[in-house]
């Protein structure tokens, strides 16, 4: 029979913890943390605005991307890879969407004012649903799986809405 059907408790669990992903200057916590498909890179995004892609095997910094989004006790909430883990998308608390071709040298990161965008197709000012006027920033942000230039994003004041990121086009201009 099995073990962890009969008693659940008796499993081994891990009694230590075996590394950490700190951002070099040790002041700036981490907030999100995401596996590429394959497992081998981990996006970190700080408080600080930045965003750190490790080496899961290795455990070592690979590219430091600095300054994408605004400093806030938030910074980046939401980083999404795509399918062949060669584009990464990160969201922050600051409204912005940045769309970050790991694969090129320098790194190029598109910005794209996600808030802004959806401010100009409802016509005014975003609020949450409740009537509160708040400023507006981003909660997820998620690639299509198949279609790297489209992503699903969902704001701070309730709004979701399929986003076109532009990225096939600035790849090939």
């Amino acid at each position: 029979m099995n073990i962890e059907l009969l008693d659940p408790f008796r499993q081994t669990v891990p009694d230590h913890i075996e590394a950490t992903i700190l951002h070099p200057s040790l002041t700036s916590p981490c907030n999100v943390l995401s596996h590429n498909n394959r497992g081998f890179y981990l996006a970190a995004g700080y408080s600080c605005g930045s965003v750190i892609i490790w080496c899961a095997l290795s455990r070592c910094p690979l590219r430091f991307l600095e300054g994408l989004h605004t400093p806030s006790p938030l910074g980046p909430v939401s980083l999404a890879w795509s399918k062949d883990s060669r584009t990464l998308v990160t969201g922050g608390d600051d409204g912005m969407v940045f769309v970050l071709r790991l694969d090129e040298r320098p790194v190029s990161a598109l910005p794209v004012d996600a808030c802004g965008k959806l401010r100009e197709a409802v016509g005014g000012a975003l609020a949450l649903p409740g009537g509160a006027d708040k400023s507006c920033g981003i909660k997820s942000v998620r690639l299509h799986p198949n279609d790297a230039d489209s992503a699903l994003v969902v704001t701070t004041c309730g709004h979701a809405f399929v986003l076109a990121l532009g990225v096939e086009a600035n790849r090939k201009g």
